[in-house]
């Protein structure tokens, strides 16, 4: 039941940052000249996105009795969900205000649907770089997170693999000692 909760949970955040790339792609695309802190946070949230992918593989592939908790515990996905839907709250809120907005020249072939970040009021431009900022170093540190975790789990998965294959080896050469010893006991001198 652990897995189907754990695989659940992933699943969700898959999805929830899966919404939050596509909000700032659609952004990075509807902007004339996207701000490089928006281009930055897209490429960050696509990263996100695939660990978040890989955990999920890697959760498949766990040896049987594997806490698949162990690759993304319980207060790391709290922490990624909470980051992701305040991303997405502020990428939401870019979007809102923009669409709003009006090209500044009206005939401006290919452009009149589009987003134009220099038609936002300053300071409320500088808000929304300051929340897409706040985002994006809290996704770096999500992001470090997951890898040194996803690291981790595969090191321990990997050492109990070799352990359980070292102790094997061992059963072997013991029995293999065991009856070269009562060979030698059984000959006659």
């Amino acid at each position: 039941m652990e897995a189907v909760g754990a695989a659940a949970a992933i699943a969700e955040l898959s999805g929830l940052s899966l919404k939050a790339g596509k909000a700032a792609k659609g952004l990075v695309q509807s902007f004339r000249h996207a701000p490089a802190e928006i281009v930055e946070l897209n490429s960050k949230l696509e990263r996100l996105h695939a660990l978040i992918q890989q955990i999920d593989m890697l959760c498949a592939e766990l040896p049987a009795g594997t806490d698949s908790h162990m690759l993304l515990p319980p207060e790391h996905r709290l922490l990624l969900s909470l980051n992701l839907q305040r991303t997405l709250d502020s990428l939401t809120k870019i979007k809102g205000a923009c669409a709003g907005a009006q090209p500044a020249e009206e005939g401006y072939s290919g452009l009149r649907d589009r987003l134009r970040w220099a038609t936002l009021d300053k300071k409320k431009a500088q808000r929304f770089l300051q929340d897409v900022r706040l985002a994006e170093s809290e996704l770096d540190i999500m992001l470090q997170i997951l890898a040194v975790q996803t690291s981790l789990v595969t090191l321990s998965v990997g050492q109990a693999s070799l352990h359980a294959e070292l102790k094997q080896s061992l059963e072997e050469v013991k029995t293999w000692i065991r009856k070269e010893i009562s060979e030698i006991k059984v000959r006659p001198n």
